[in-house]
This record gives structure tokens, sequence and C-alpha cells, in this order.
């Protein structure tokens, strides 16, 4: 489930999620690729992903169930990154507590740590 959407940086909307797999996306808009930050600390880039598929991924109930479905094995991919998830699980949990689902976007101009 969305938790927050920071949209303040030029060609870039990065969406937190209270899910047990996903953390974070990262949607380019410029280019339509969506990079998914997992749990486990591996960051994945789908190419080529409209910007509607996008948005439903974003809104869903599930991005888990709905990156399964929609998206992987759909869209071309690659392994981008490995990165230490620690401060983002963190981040993460300190919005859940603070109010769990955020409607809307937040232009923030201080993103939370990573």
């Amino acid at each position: 489930m969305l938790i927050k959407k920071v949209t303040d940086k030029e060609d870039i909307i990065e969406s937190y999620y209270n899910s047990s797999n996903i953390l974070k996306s990262i949607y380019h808009t410029k280019t339509n690729d969506l990079d998914i930050v997992f749990s486990r600390g591996t960051v994945y880039r789908y190419l080529n992903v409209p910007l509607k598929i996008f948005e439903q991924f974003e809104g869903g109930l599930s991005q888990g169930k709905f990156l399964n479905k929609q998206i992987r094995n759909k869209y071309s991919t690659n392994k981008v990154a490995e990165v230490d998830t620690n401060k983002l699980i963190e981040e993460v949990n300190r919005l859940i507590q603070r109010g769990g689902k955020i409607d809307g976007m937040i232009n923030s101009n201080t993103p939370p740590n990573q």
C-alpha cells in the first residue's frame, strides 16, 4: 500500500510502500523505466513501463501481487544494484507509524534518508 509519494525531483516519482517485499519504487518519467527496491536490498529496473501501468501498480492494495501479474515477465528487466535497506526500512516504519496510508502527493524538499 502506498504511504508516501515524492514528486519534487524533475522526471522522477519516488513512492514508498507498506509492503512485505517492496519498499520503494522510482519511476523515471522520461524513459518510463521503473526501479523497484525490494526489502532484501536488491534493486531491479523494469524498462519501458507505461505511466498508466505504474500508476496502477502504485495505487494497488498489493504492489507485490501487481508486480507479479502485470509487470514481471512482461517488461525487460535488469538487476541494477544491491543496497543497504536498513535506513529505508526505518523511514518506511516511521511513515507507517505517523498514519499509514497517505492519499495524494507530497511535495517534499527533503526526501527520506536512504
